[in-house]
């Protein structure tokens, strides 16, 4: 019997086992062959399709998530850009400065250079110089004079010419030392994302130090926890440079030999993992901001959207090493800053778009309030500025109109087994497609009302920004994924603002 036959036998058997009611389903081959039974046929093919479907989704659910996310909602409705957050150009005066040489300049600080090192040698040289002066000036005149007339002559040599020498080398010194203070100057320090801390001096950069181990493959994911990763930064009272490196806590950095010496690595025998901002208080205590207690910093993806209470405010004193807890239960801390005031300090609750003040004196000294919520993006690092406001660095945004399906987290918030499900099909380095094209710079004052915001619309010159650092009329712009420093002018910054 032929293979056709075969087939045609066994469709005639099968409709009219269906004709019957003794089977349910039809082989293709009946379809192909016998278009009076279509109407009536269940394809065996999609059964088999369907199985495969029902096993994929018991596949997806068995997968253990990496995270463990709480609902959370952020606002009713996204930020309008209108008012003081209307878009503007601002950012694309940004000059980039060292592109292709540093990678993820985050945080900026600056200390003096140490100019005053040369004035206290200066009047040391002229001090010594006067001495020896007058002692050959005084012996020359009395080994030619006579007894009866040394006296008078020295007083004479004294009064004609040694006074108006020491009035003269007075003036002198008095206007080098106006010079060397004048043009007494400071460097911007700034670390990278391969674990060095760098010296920029006058548009020129330098390399000071390392925070980790030394290896060709810094700055990757693997070795990110070993070359370590400076964070925030600030210089104490005595010039030294204070770093915060999300893995290996607050460094101490000798800028002159560039030594660094760890101050501070744990808290309560727990060891860092995401370390973040830090300021210094006027009693010089250190405080420091502590992303997460669970993700290491080069998790931060699975922090942001499992948007759990994990971050702190820490403090540590350097001189007797107490450390102890300022807050936790916050929204992935980030950027940290003691007001103008010194009253209180301003966190940046990154994953739910606000900023809290933690009160440090007064009656509310250790409560927190929120300062300004429902921010057009996620906020970064915080710097205070010369106009009395601060400056808030915006990782990403979300505001109306910002992407087609409105803000990624603002959707997906309100629903854990959807954060769940998206961590298990979606690697974390891929989270970064939903971001929309926009810089924001925001500034803001200190009752949390916006003044001004500053704008790269489509991202055409900076993609983000972490932090906003001014330094005189210099305004550095970091972020930790660009390549470059960026840096523009405060009167360019806000022209037309």
């Amino acid at each position: 019997m032929s293979s056709y036959t075969r087939s045609n036998a066994l469709c005639t058997a099968t409709a009219t086992a269906e004709q019957t009611g003794g089977v349910s389903e039809i082989p293709m081959c009946c379809k192909m062959q016998r278009p009076d039974l279509r109407p009536a046929c269940v394809c065996v093919s999609l059964s088999t399709s369907g199985l495969a479907a029902l096993a994929a989704v018991l596949a997806i659910y068995l997968i253990p998530s990496p995270i463990d996310p709480e609902p959370i909602r952020l606002s009713e409705e996204l930020p309008v850009l209108k008012g003081p957050l209307t878009v503007n150009r601002h950012l694309q005066k940004v000059v980039k400065l060292f592109e292709g040489n540093i990678l993820g300049p985050e945080s900026f600080a600056a200390a003096p250079d140490g100019k005053y090192h040369s004035i206290i040698i200066i009047l040391l040289v002229f001090v010594l110089l006067l001495i020896i002066i007058i002692i050959n000036t005084i012996t020359s005149i009395i080994t030619t004079m006579t007894i009866a007339t040394t006296s008078i002559t020295i007083f004479t040599t004294i009064t004609i010419t040694i006074v108006p020498m020491i009035i003269t080398s007075l003036n002198l010194v008095f206007i080098i030392i106006i010079v060397n203070i004048s043009t007494t100057s400071s460097s911007v320090y700034t670390g990278s994302s391969d674990g060095k801390i760098w010296r920029i001096k006058e548009n020129r950069l330098s390399f000071v130090a390392r925070t980790g181990i030394d290896h060709p493959d810094c700055g990757s994911y693997e070795l990110e926890p070993q070359c370590g990763r400076p964070k925030g930064m600030a210089v104490d009272a005595d010039g030294r440079l204070l770093v915060v490196d999300a893995y290996k806590g607050i460094l101490g950095v000798d800028l002159n030999s560039g030594h660094v010496e760890v101050l501070l690595d744990n808290f309560n025998g727990s060891r860092f993992l995401f370390l973040n901002a830090m300021d210094i208080l006027p009693n010089g205590t250190i405080v420091i901001s502590e992303s997460s207690t669970k993700w290491r910093r080069r998790d931060y993806r699975y922090e942001v959207i499992e948007a759990n209470k994990l971050g702190r405010v820490l403090a540590f004193d350097p001189v007797t090493g107490k450390v102890w807890l300022i807050h936790d239960g916050l929204y992935l801390a980030n950027g940290l800053v003691l007001t103008h005031d010194k009253s209180a300090l301003l966190v940046a609750e990154m994953s739910v778009s606000r900023i809290s003040k933690i009160h440090l004196a007064g009656p509310r000294a250790g409560q927190r309030e929120i300062l300004v919520e429902n921010l057009p993006g996620y906020p970064d690092n915080i710097k205070r500025n010369e106009r009395g406001n601060y400056y808030v660095g915006l990782g990403s945004v979300r505001f109306q109109g910002s992407s087609p399906l409105g803000s990624f987290l603002d959707l997906v918030g309100p629903y854990p087994a959807v954060k769940r499900t998206i961590t298990k099909l979606i690697p974390a380095s891929l989270f970064d497609v939903f971001l929309a094209k926009h810089a924001i710079l925001l500034e803001i004052s200190d009752d949390g009302h916006i003044v001004t915001s500053h704008h790269d619309p489509g991202a055409t010159t900076i993609m983000a920004l972490s932090e906003a650092f001014q330094h005189g009329e210099n305004i550095y712009i970091g972020h930790f994924k660009i390549p470059f420093v960026g840096l523009v002018k405060s009167y360019d910054l806000h022209a037309g603002s």
